[in-house]
């Protein structure tokens, strides 16, 4: 007798993403205005245009939610760092390139930094999740505190 088929779930429809996407738009939005305790789900629903329903069939619950939002936001930025501390140039280079990208953070994107301070001011449980997560991936386990120390070393080497 043979083994029944394992069924893949079906592929998600175009539509079933945009709806997707657009509640996280909505909740980044949300949650950089008044951060986790203030962000509501029913603000959510209204701003992306669904239903707390479907937020809650796509993410199972507001933290889901948030936690997701956080990591995605955060995961972008530290790649960037990431590809800028792999790149083959020297460390000078390097150097100026890690600081003029915070300083593009700091300056261009205030509704990251907002998110993330919020996030500091509570109990940076989201942030410390993420990290135990991101430390697991080989690309950027060494994240955040090395950064410079990588580049710094890499110096100390190109200078004997």
């Amino acid at each position: 007798m043979k083994a029944p088929e394992k069924r893949k779930p079906p592929a998600k429809q175009p539509e079933e993403e945009t709806t997707r996407e657009k509640i996280l738009e909505a909740a980044r939005r949300e949650f950089v205005e008044r951060g986790y305790d203030g962000a509501r789900v029913q603000r959510i629903a209204e701003l992306s245009g669904a239903n707390k329903a479907m937020i809650y069939y796509y993410f199972s619950s507001k933290r889901n939610l948030y936690r997701l939002v956080f990591k995605r936001t955060f995961l972008k930025n530290l790649q960037k760092i990431s590809e800028i501390t792999q790149r083959d140039e020297p460390v000078e280079q390097k150097l100026r390139s890690v600081v003029a990208f915070y300083i593009e953070i700091f300056g261009g994107d205030p509704e990251f930094v907002r998110l993330v301070l919020r996030e500091l001011a509570g109990d940076a449980a989201v942030i410390r999740e993420i990290m135990t997560e991101v430390r697991r991936e080989p690309a950027l386990r060494d994240f955040p505190g090395t950064v410079f120390e990588k580049v710094f070393k890499q110096g100390v080497r190109e200078s004997r």
